[in-house]
């Protein structure tokens, strides 16, 4: 490492600190919003109408998110944070106002809310990604990946805790809190959701002042592009296609996380509310699950797969992901359904660290955005085909819901299958011993 590379590294420690502590901010009250619009749906009993939401957003996001990717490889990842922040910021912000004034909001503004945060996780997190591989040092990459993975991953153990209070407040002096209850002495009433939203607004404008006040050493060398839209993100889907082995290593280790999106997002209420038969306060304790086994995986993942290659260690996580949706399937417990989504945290979370850690290594900086959103897009058609899926009328009745957690451990176990084959075309051999 050059002199000049070594002053980057040190001057860019205290920038990363600063982006991290505006991700955890925003990133908080996102998660207590995404919580609490799921289950806004389902107490209303409008968990298929949800569905038909998910889908509408993943349909909408084919074509949003390879125009995002191209964005993201142009201009300043830093300034497309910013701008998009304070977009968000004041969209949310606007229709939180309009909901305290008015004494409700209707369901449409509220889908409407979910679709703009959805929308902005599709470009929020490869953009994040991009920039973070942008001024980090090769040779810091598993650190910088574990770090992002934690500061993100505590901020939706806080949104649960939080959201836990909020969703159901407490009413007769008990709160259901990781699973079990707590007397608490302080009356607390349910918050609105437009009280949430109003929250949730106003962070992304912190957020956005904290990015702006960043100063970055950029260590990675972008060059300018001049083409067409259309011709920039053939460079993505060209890189891909000549590089096939990691093109199938991308689109197969998503699969741990296309599922635990469907199932923190889909499944997750009406399996509370039907199949457990609990109510806001458990709902919200397993994003605290979740967020615990996704910090923890932050934390000992590249420790204990320091001598695996890494295709190798997804696999191990498929398999695990695998086994704990067929226990959710099996069994109809409170504390196993939370143990089991402490262990989808860690799974899901350190899959991602170690995929995107790979994708570090083996992506050129100036395609990484193009390359990321092609991952993501067929991401999103397997998620949009188990929303289809899991919207039938069968997975929805009575305790049905707990059907899908049985489809989705076959869909990993044949995801497994095509790890195997695929490991062993892969030509690089990255390990996690840095």
């Amino acid at each position: 490492m050059s002199i000049e590379q070594l002053d980057s590294v040190v001057k860019n420690r205290k920038a990363l600190n600063l982006l991290y502590l505006a991700n955890t901010i925003s990133g908080m009250a996102q998660g207590i919003t995404m919580l609490a619009i799921p289950w806004y749906f389902a107490q209303h009993d409008q968990t298929i109408q949800f569905g038909y939401l998910y889908i509408i957003c993943h349909l909408v996001a084919f074509v949003w998110l390879p125009y995002s990717g191209v964005l993201i490889d142009k201009y300043s990842r830093q300034k497309i944070y910013v701008y998009v922040a304070l977009a968000c910021g004041a969209i949310i912000t606007s229709v939180a106002v309009w909901g305290l004034i008015a004494g409700i909001l209707p369901i449409y503004a509220i889908g409407a809310i979910f679709m703009m945060t959805f929308f902005n996780y599709n470009i929020h997190y490869p953009n994040l990604y991009a920039l973070l591989q942008e001024v980090t040092e090769p040779d810091k990459y598993e650190s910088v990946t574990a770090n992002i993975e934690i500061q993100g991953q505590g901020a939706g153990m806080l949104a649960g805790a939080l959201a836990a209070f909020l969703l159901e407040g407490v009413q007769n002096g008990v709160i259901n809190f990781g699973g079990i209850d707590i007397n608490f002495p302080i009356t607390i009433k349910p918050w609105s959701i437009q009280s949430i939203f109003l929250v949730d607004g106003l962070t992304y404008f912190l957020s956005a002042i904290i990015i702006v006040c960043i100063k970055f050493n950029f260590i990675a060398k972008r060059e300018v592009e001049s083409e067409l839209i259309l011709t920039r993100l053939k460079y993505g889907f060209d890189f891909l296609k000549n590089h096939s082995q990691l093109f199938l290593f991308g689109v197969l280790a998503y699969m741990v996380f296309a599922t635990a999106m469907i199932e923190a997002f889909y499944l997750a209420a009406p399996y509370v509310k039907n199949v457990l038969k609990e109510g806001g306060d458990v709902y919200a304790n397993e994003e605290i699950y979740y967020s615990l086994g996704a910090v923890l995986a932050g934390f000992v993942v590249h420790k204990i797969f320091a001598h695996t290659r890494i295709p190798i260690a997804m696999m191990i996580m498929t398999l695990a992901t695998a086994i704990l949706y067929f226990v959710v399937f099996a069994s109809n417990n409170v504390m196993v359904f939370l143990i089991m989504i402490l262990i989808m945290g860690f799974a899901n979370a350190g899959s991602r660290i170690l995929m995107v850690t790979y994708l570090f290594h083996t992506v050129p900086n100036q395609i990484y955005g193009r390359v990321g959103t092609v991952l993501y897009l067929i991401n999103f058609a397997v998620r949009l085909l188990l929303a289809l899926a899991f919207t039938n009328a069968f997975f929805q009745d009575g305790d049905g819901v707990k059907y899908a957690f049985l489809v989705m451990s076959v869909l990993m176990m044949i995801t497994l299958v095509f790890q195997y084959y695929n490991q062993k075309r892969l030509k690089d051999d990255f390990t996690n011993t840095k």
